[in-house]
């Protein structure tokens, strides 16, 4: 009987093991499972002007980003691993223009799988153009001007320096559409004139046909 009840206890414990290995054994399913989580984390970022001063050419802004598709499963470090993101107030956290935010997605079960780094993902701020902000009026007539882009850097340039660039390329496509206009006048002048030609031609080829039938 002590043998009997000896070997069942064995069993018993063998199972025990084989059940907390399955649960902590990290397979290939699991793994994929986790990466397609991963993938389907979506950050998007907005963006709000929090002081502005065209006098002085300056425009402030704050970046703040939102999380979505995010899974219990995951963990999030922003920049390094020693800055894990509370998905729920993270949204709340301000960024500045043209910084560069590295988001790392680990996994966080309760298997062997934990802790695996699932996705790196890189995300540039970008510049907004205050020349932009503080003549959108121009910028939406004349949308092909190389500074009237919504986001790009223009720090190199004032301002004053901008308005010559704009009046150049206001001038020049001014001159082109006085040129387009002429060409057009031209070409309806000279299209006239090769009419009336060809109609003169006709009427003396009739007429020269018709006398000499006359005469025959």
């Amino acid at each position: 009987m002590k043998k009997i009840l000896f070997s069942f206890s064995l069993l018993l414990i063998y199972f025990c093991c084989l059940n907390v290995s399955a649960i902590d054994a990290c397979t290939t399913s699991e793994m994929t499972r986790l990466r397609e989580l991963a993938n389907n984390v979506k950050f998007n970022y907005n963006y709000k002007i929090e002081y502005e001063s065209e006098e002085d050419e300056e425009l402030w802004m704050a970046y703040s980003f939102e999380i979505l598709n995010y899974n219990d499963d995951l963990k999030i470090y922003l920049n390094d691993q020693s800055n894990l993101i509370d998905v729920n107030t993270f949204q709340n956290q301000e960024f500045s223009r043209g910084e560069n935010i590295v988001f790392y997605i680990y996994s966080y079960t309760d298997n062997l799988c934990t802790d695996e780094l699932l996705r790196t993902i890189n995300v540039e701020l970008p510049v907004y153009n205050t020349y932009y902000y503080f003549n959108k009026e121009r910028c939406e007539e004349y949308p092909d001007f190389e500074y009237c882009e919504e986001f790009m850097n223009v720090s190199e340039y004032s301002f004053s320096e901008i308005d010559e660039m704009f009046q150049k390329y206001v001038d020049g496509d001014n001159i082109i559409d006085l040129i387009t206009d002429d060409n057009y006048r031209l070409y309806f002048i000279f299209g006239g004139i090769g009419l009336i030609l060809v109609i003169i031609i006709v009427c003396f080829i009739f007429i020269k046909r018709k006398r000499k039938k006359d005469d025959i």
